[in-house]
């Protein structure tokens, strides 16, 4: 976590107060007309940050959210969203590897429930299952592999 550290790059600093201590959002990386366009890594005032390509001040193209209670997401961005392909794991452990739509899971993917050790392998819309493809139950060790003509998805427990 950055405390009271300001590299010049962005002007944009929202003080955070925790514990007594000040803390700052941070952003390094470029900017181009004073937007955060091309690499760079946000770091936000919890912890909690993303680094990956960036348009017009927000996340577009390849990047990883790591968020302050474990979770994250990796993947495609557009307009600040998951869309396309990539990966969440959640703070509980489970995980979707799949297509998404405006940071929803939605297209073809995998889900692992991570308390009941199983993995639905389907179409999903709006972060719902609508099609289930293939479900594999009591899954404890080793790879979970589905194929597809055009794409692998696996899911290491």
């Amino acid at each position: 976590m950055f405390k009271s550290k300001y590299d010049g790059l962005q002007k944009e600093l929202r003080e955070f107060c925790w514990d007594g201590e000040l803390y700052f959002d941070h952003y390094e990386g470029e900017v181009v007309n004073g937007m955060r366009d091309g690499g760079g890594q946000f770091t936000f005032a919890d912890g909690s940050f993303y680094a990956g390509q960036w348009k017009g001040n927000k996340p577009c193209g390849l990047g990883l959210f790591h968020y302050l209670d474990g979770k994250y997401d990796a993947g495609i961005y557009q307009d600040g969203f998951l869309s396309g392909y990539g990966r969440a794991q959640y703070s509980n452990g489970n995980t979707y590897e799949g297509y998404f739509r405006a940071g929803d899971m939605n297209g073809l993917g995998l889900y692992y429930q991570k308390d009941v050790r199983t993995a639905v392998f389907g179409m999903f819309a709006g972060n719902k299952l609508t099609e289930q493809l293939s479900k594999i139950d009591n899954v404890s060790s080793g790879e979970v592999v589905f194929r597809t003509p055009d794409v692998r998805f696996r899911r290491n427990p």
